[in-house]
């Protein structure tokens, strides 16, 4: 059967509050991820069940992180140059009629309509994209961006400040390919390592937004 892209963005578009912007939708998921983390660690103390539980997080905070970059892509290209004209490096991604009809009628916007088909399924597809997009490598652009801190002075770029953050993603990724896909019986969460995993994705998404604004300010 022939995939209508049109009706799953705007099935997409309508699952989310349109007066949100991408960083609140993120923040409005992980509060909630956050603080039944913070209830599985003190509250459930059977061991089957917190086995199981545990393997809720790694899949919720990928989510969290796949909406988000994917909202980013979009906010991005919609912003218009340089990110629009870098856009046109996605060479697989066509334009039905439908499709240029709903961008004209304002249904959906160009943005939507592209991000809808780059993939965000890891850091590794994320730096494909937000690279293209940014014309510079995304993740190394990412590592020497200041970390937003109530106090200016203590700022310092997010690979000085967290150098095993990217590897903690990494981890969590690969838990969720494993629980999503397999039984994985013997598998075993430590606290830990889910810990710095789904704060590594909320750091990652924090000094993303601190990057975008810095782009966005280089373009006026």
């Amino acid at each position: 059967m022939k995939r209508d892209f049109l009706a799953e963005i705007l099935e997409k578009k309508n699952r989310l509050k349109s007066e949100s912007s991408r960083f609140d939708h993120f923040l409005e998921q992980m509060r909630p991820l956050f603080d039944a983390y913070y209830f599985w660690e003190n509250e459930i103390k059977d061991r089957q069940i917190r086995a199981e539980l545990a393997r809720y997080f790694p899949i919720r905070a990928v989510a969290c992180a796949e909406g988000y970059f994917r909202l980013c892509f979009k906010d991005l290209i919609d912003a218009g140059e340089p990110f629009s004209i870098n856009a046109c490096e996605f060479k697989d991604i066509k334009f039905q009629v439908d499709s240029v009809l709903a961008i004209h009628s304002k249904k959906v916007s160009v943005g939507e309509f592209i991000s809808h088909f780059l993939s965000a399924k890891n850091l590794k597809e994320i730096n494909a994209s937000m690279s293209t997009l940014i014309g510079e490598d995304f993740l190394a652009r990412l590592k020497k961006t200041k970390i937003n801190s109530s106090d200016p002075t203590t700022n310092i770029s997010l690979e000085k400040g967290v150098p095993g953050l990217f590897g903690d993603i990494e981890k969590i990724y690969e838990i969720r390919h494993i629980c999503c896909h397999e039984f994985a019986s013997t598998i075993a969460l430590d606290n830990a390592t889910l810990a710095r995993g789904i704060s590594a994705f909320g750091l990652l998404v924090v000094t993303n937004e601190t990057l975008i604004a810095e782009l966005f300010a280089q373009k006026k």
